[in-house]
């Protein structure tokens, strides 16, 4: 399912972008 690997991809740059801001 591409539209499920699409949000994982979406989610983990949220993510680095949060610990970016740390």
């Amino acid at each position: 399912q591409p539209g499920r690997f699409r949000a994982e991809l979406e989610k983990v740059k949220l993510m680095q972008k949060e610990k970016g801001h740390e």
